[in-house]
């Protein structure tokens, strides 16, 4: 099994456990926001005018184009993301990453044995506008921990960080993804 860049269930507990009750409640007026924005980019993109390029509301429903993308490929994304069904995708993920799914994966943890498994970390993020250089170094190790802890599932498990990567490893570093992926199919076949 290849993770890249996973969720674990516990992250947005533990990272508010760095900052206390102060970084949850800022989360959960983003979340709240963040849930508001998304139900009118479902409704807007399952209308027959669609998301508009231009409109605010585009901006806030669409994601950034990639820098290294081609600006054929930026506009299939582009295209896709404004989907109806790409809409409600991200947000059923919004609702339920921090909440229902974490609980359902916490339910299902067990050991994954001896498969191989590689976990793909994002290269440390620099320190953001309303960040201290501390709680940037904090938040990083948590994420790092918690990759260890997925990789730990496996006694053959092991977290890679992957260097010149954002949270979106295979759109920065393909080929480190193949890599692994063909890693863990050999490891596979030979283990047979």
């Amino acid at each position: 099994m290849v993770l890249v860049d996973p969720s674990h269930e516990d992250q947005g507990a533990r990272e508010w456990q760095l900052e206390g009750n102060a970084a949850k409640v800022k989360w959960q007026k983003f979340y709240r926001q963040s849930l508001e924005i998304k139900r009118k980019c479902v409704a807007t993109a399952s209308s027959s005018a669609g998301l508009v390029e231009g409109t605010e509301l585009f901006k806030q429903c669409m994601p950034e184009p990639v820098g290294h993308f081609s600006a054929a490929l930026n506009a299939l994304m582009l295209d896709y993301s404004a989907t109806p069904a790409n809409q409600q995708a991200v947000l059923s993920e919004l609702e339920n990453v921090y909440y229902a799914s974490s609980d359902q994966v916490r339910a299902a943890r067990r050991s994954y044995g001896d498969k191989p498994l590689i976990v793909l970390t994002h290269a440390p993020f620099p320190k953001g506008p309303e960040e201290t250089q501390a709680l940037r170094n904090l938040r990083t190790t948590l994420w790092e921990t918690l990759h260890d802890e997925l990789a730990a599932l496996s006694t053959r498990g092991v977290n890679r960080t992957v260097a010149g990567s954002g949270h979106f490893i295979q759109w920065d570093q393909p080929r480190v993804v193949d890599d692994a992926i063909l890693e863990v199919l050999a490891d596979t076949v030979k283990k047979s």
